[in-house]
């Protein structure tokens, strides 16, 4: 899954297709609390080493250094151990792992908006009336938000 906005003129590419929009996501520099003042502005990260995840697509890269991590929970700890003072990273995500591992981060600027989509090979392209009728489905149904809800809301003890 990719959002077109990590794309330069949102082009997946000529060999590409997308389905339709699954999520609205977000993707944000994320820092601690105590830094949050310092990443207010997207273009404090030039020239920046910014925490990213291997083998993700950051559509402005040549605009940082990249500092990969496997995950985002490991961009979390990263942040928390001070290896790097900011990082970009899916809002849910982020928000996620902040709270299992009870790391308090502040979502600063945005990095990208946009919608999540599958993307497939053309030759591929005679699956998407199903995949975009089981995504409406899913949806429809509520399964889109439990999910998001199940990852990202308080837990009551």
């Amino acid at each position: 899954m990719v959002s077109p906005s990590w794309f330069e003129n949102q082009d997946l590419g000529d060999d590409f297709t997308q389905s339709i929009p699954i999520l609205t996501i977000q993707e944000n520099i994320i820092t601690l609390d105590k830094n949050a003042h310092k990443w207010q502005d997207i273009n404090q990260i030039k020239d920046k080493r910014i925490g990213t995840i291997r083998g993700y697509l950051y559509h402005n890269d040549t605009n940082f250094i990249r500092v990969d991590f496997a995950s985002e929970r490991e961009l979390i700890k990263a942040l928390h151990r001070e290896r790097v003072s900011a990082a970009i990273s899916g809002d849910l995500p982020a928000l996620y792992w902040a709270k299992q591992l009870n790391i308090p981060i502040t979502l600063a600027a945005i990095h990208s908006k946009g919608e999540l989509v599958l993307r497939l090979r053309k030759q591929h392209a005679i699956l998407l009336p199903q995949i975009n009728a089981a995504i409406i489905q899913l949806q429809q149904n509520g399964a889109v938000n439990k999910m998001i809800n199940k990852y990202t809301k308080k837990r009551s003890i």
